[in-house]
């Protein structure tokens, strides 16, 4: 498994980066849903705890993680020589 860090904003460890599992995109460790699936469903207008009750392998933690991860991929993004 490679450990990015991406997440490290809330040092929660929750997001993972690993060739084999979804296809290497950043996901919830311990499971296939993608950290960017998450984004989207918020952003559609999935309630949290629509999200939690749909996927019972989340917590809450685990969709904050996904939202610190986007946070912080928006962050480098507009930096020089950023994503």
């Amino acid at each position: 498994m490679i450990e990015t860090g991406i997440d490290r904003p809330t040092g929660s460890g929750r997001v993972d980066i690993d060739p084999a599992i979804c296809g290497g995109r950043p996901h919830i460790r311990g499971t296939r849903v993608r950290a960017a699936d998450i984004l989207q469903m918020l952003a559609s207008g999935v309630s949290t705890a629509e999200l939690l009750a749909d996927y019972p392998c989340l917590s809450d933690a685990d969709v904050r993680a996904a939202l610190a991860r986007g946070a912080a991929a928006d962050d480098r993004a507009g930096m020089p020589g950023g994503g």
